[in-house]
């Protein structure tokens, strides 16, 4: 087994956007290599021209009011050029791999909805958790990915959103946001589900992804998006809603796309823990993320770029956030829009697995 603790971080910020874009700088500035990344093309990617990029501006000034204006502020504090900010340059992103799940009211021991998901990726970048009450958009926390966008998040109308990846390295053919402007989009302007949809439906989207929604009515949805085909499912007349990395929905299984393998014995996992009895509370849902693979959604293989670097079960009743960074072995912490920013050093345990948890398989092969 290997081991490794690692500082991961809570971040409170508000103000108007340019400030706490600065404010966001001002925090990295002794961090010289996360400067350059910030201010480099993502993944090697070749440098767009000015013009290229004023027009992914443009759609973010659409879509995602404000986002420039926070940009700026950390260019400015931190000495980049904005328009060499990696986040403009993020429109290929490495597939993460995630399980996300809902209880809904009618299965839930309170009759309160919770939300709940896992992150699993290498343990190379120490999560950041942010809150970010701006002057111009729903106050929200929620996990950065490059500072701008997010990896998942809940904001104060109580609107929840977490993603998943939905096929296996795709290419992405067409012009569109990725996930974490996507998401960033919905948490920023959308006050519940019904909003949410709305914007999924309008958004030019590039990306091949699950994100799964929910808000403090109970109401709960599945939008899955194979770049710019969406499909919007309205999560009816059931105790619970599962959605892992690949698509379920039927439009899509004549694609003949590959997911990998883990993914449908995670959603297996998780049927069978959520039929297994006939209500569940806030309690169950943690010991389900907690729950080692392949009986639960927990996945200790970071060394090989699987591991759950977080849990999180978003509470839109009362608006609180039960997060835990790292191995199951860690405690969870209940952190709101009200937290102060902290640090919460913490221990990643990896284990090896002889089994091929990436091998691909279709997604006409049996639904989980």
């Amino acid at each position: 087994m290997k081991n490794r603790t690692i500082l991961c971080s809570h971040l409170a910020l508000e103000g108007i956007p340019y400030n706490i874009g600065k404010k966001l700088g001002d925090h990295y500035t002794q961090d010289a290599d996360f400067i350059a990344f910030m201010g480099s093309p993502f993944m090697g990617q070749a440098r767009r021209s000015d013009e290229a990029t004023k027009q992914i501006m443009a759609s973010f000034d659409r879509y995602c009011p404000h986002l420039n204006e926070e940009m700026q502020g950390f260019a400015d504090a931190v000495h980049i050029d904005p328009m060499h900010i990696a986040f403009y340059f993020s429109y290929i992103i490495h597939p993460p791999h995630c399980s996300q799940v809902a209880i809904l009211p009618k299965g839930s021991k309170d009759g309160k909805l919770y939300h709940g998901r896992n992150y699993d990726f290498g343990w190379d970048e120490p999560p950041v958790l942010l809150t970010v009450k701006s002057t111009e958009s729903y106050a929200h926390i929620g996990f950065s990915l490059q500072l701008f966008g997010r990896y998942d998040g809940m904001n104060e109308k109580g609107l929840c959103v977490s993603t998943a990846s939905s096929q296996c390295m795709p290419t992405l053919k067409e012009e569109g946001f990725v996930f974490p402007g996507v998401v960033r989009s919905l948490l920023d302007g959308c006050a519940d589900v019904k909003e949410a949809e709305a914007l999924l439906a309008s958004i030019p989207i590039s990306d091949c992804r699950n994100f799964l929604l929910s808000d403090a009515s109970g109401r709960v949805t599945i939008v899955e998006c194979h770049h710019s085909q969406k499909v919007i499912e309205t999560v009816q007349n059931k105790s619970y809603a599962i959605s892992m990395d690949h698509n379920q929905a039927e439009p899509f299984k004549k694609l003949n796309l590959t997911y990998p393998v883990s993914s449908k014995v995670r959603g297996i996992a998780a049927r069978r823990y959520f039929d297994s009895q006939p209500k569940m509370g806030l309690d169950d849902l943690k010991a389900l993320l907690d729950l080692e693979y392949p009986k639960g959604l927990h996945m200790p293989y970071y060394h090989q770029g699987m591991g759950t670097m977080w849990s999180i079960v978003f509470d839109p009743s009362d608006l609180s956030a039960h997060v835990r960074f790292g191995s199951n072995r860690n405690p969870w912490h209940v952190i709101t829009l009200d937290t102060p920013a902290t640090d919460y050093p913490s221990t990643f345990h990896s284990k090896d697995t002889h089994e091929d948890i990436y091998a691909p398989v279709h997604i006409h092969t049996d639904r989980p």
